[in-house]
């Protein structure tokens, strides 16, 4: 791999774009590549279309070159700057493709770019094929092409063709990772709520985040009267709860307003939330038991003590695996299941975690995967370290010696 301790940007820009989801597009483009993960640091260079020419002769070095007036999906950036920078070499340029279209992005090295200063594209409505027509013709240039299984993006010119990407890319996130219910049911519904929602600028996704946390709030509340047509009640409003669950989420990804804030935010909340349903469930089922348990209140007792156990082992546990400060506590936990019936319990665990819940990756969990991994290896490690940070702990010589590294192994 190559050493580059600086990785450049150059960000096309163009005056009088509108703006896109309330925000403008040419800050939305930076927010994108700043919340890039990769190694060395960012650079980025806002340049006008006419003073491409310049900025491409005077390059010292290969450059990431994205155009502002276009909407680009996220990870179509990110592949482009984590898996394709490092191998364009320095008369090379990588472009990217989707059904015969290629991306607004484009990759080169140093030479290829002093080469492209001849070309000028402050009046071409479509610079990217006015890149790729000249490279083609340029025999001394190496053009690679990657083609991408998903993507998506719409060059923006007027608030018309701004409302129509917006859509566009609301529907390309509807089938991001994610369960069937998800894609099919949740999200046909809440992409319609961040069409409106995302116009008016004061809507945040941590605006929507508490906004629906109070929501839940009242689904809760339901499940406090005594009978099932409130239960009824509850269930739909906790079930839109889930819906808009996702509208923060989606406005965070329109507009590349992310944040570790709003990510802790939403976690807090739901994990809240989800205790407090089952401590709902379970007081409800206790002052409105099923008809062959009437009269029998030492028995509806249970109930709600099973809801409020519920509630506080999902507060307490399910966080765990995704919270930075709690890997040590992730860790102390499978110390204590070192043991071949724990572990086994624990390896189900994982399983079940995996399917449920670790298929909906997408950046914000990336990591998640790491801090469930580190759970072979301790308790040793909290002895030798005594850090909740848990640096460098990769090692294969201790992950062979997990009783858990066989089922982790299939999960993994």
């Amino acid at each position: 791999m190559e050493a580059i301790r600086t990785v450049p940007f150059i960000i096309a820009t163009k005056e009088g774009l509108p703006l896109f989801a309330a925000v403008d597009p040419v800050g939305r483009c930076r927010r994108a590549v700043e919340k890039i993960e990769m190694e060395g640091k960012k650079e980025i260079k806002l340049v006008k279309y006419e003073e491409l020419s310049s900025a491409f002769g005077n390059a010292s070095r290969k450059e990431t070159v994205i155009f502002a007036d276009y909407i680009l999906d996220d990870m179509t950036l990110e592949f482009a700057a984590e898996k394709l920078f490092w191998d364009v070499t320095e008369n090379g340029i990588a472009f990217l493709t989707f059904r015969s279209k290629t991306a607004p992005i484009f990759i080169a090295g140093k030479d290829a770019l002093h080469k492209l200063a001849a070309l000028d594209l402050k009046t071409s409505e479509d610079p990217v094929s006015a890149v790729e027509e000249f490279c083609e013709k340029d025999p001394e240039i190496s053009v690679n092409r990657h083609e991408l299984e998903r993507a998506y993006w719409s060059k923006l010119t007027d608030r018309r063709s701004a409302k129509k990407a917006q859509w566009g890319l609301l529907k390309y996130l509807q089938f991001r990772p994610g369960g069937l219910v998800a894609k099919y049911l949740n999200r046909p519904v809440s992409i319609r709520m961040s069409r409106i929602l995302v116009n008016f600028s004061f809507v945040t996704p941590n605006f929507v985040t508490v906004a629906d946390f109070f929501l839940g709030l009242i689904a809760v509340a339901l499940f406090f009267f005594p009978g099932w047509e409130w239960a009824v009640a509850a269930g739909i409003t906790i079930h839109l709860n889930s819906i808009i669950d996702g509208v923060d989420g989606e406005i965070a990804r329109m507009r590349h307003q992310g944040s570790a804030l709003g990510a802790w935010l939403d976690s807090i909340c739901d994990e809240t939330l989800g205790a407090l349903i089952y401590l709902g469930i379970g007081y409800h089922l206790y002052v409105t038991p099923p008809a062959y348990l009437a009269g029998k209140p030492d028995l509806n007792i249970w109930f709600l003590a099973v809801g409020a156990f519920t509630g506080f082992i999902h507060i307490r546990a399910h966080p765990l695996a995704l919270q930075k400060k709690a890997r040590a506590r992730v860790l102390l936990l499978v110390g204590m299941l070192q043991t071949e019936k724990g572990s086994a319990a624990f390896d189900f665990c994982i399983q079940l975690y995996e399917k449920t819940f670790l298929e909906r990756l997408d950046p914000a969990h990336r990591h998640a995967r790491r801090y469930i991994q580190l759970s072979g290896y301790f308790p040793r490690f909290l002895v030798h370290s005594g850090d909740s940070e848990l640096p460098a702990a990769f090692h294969p010589h201790l992950h062979k010696k997990s009783p858990l590294v066989g089922g982790l192994n299939t999960v993994f």
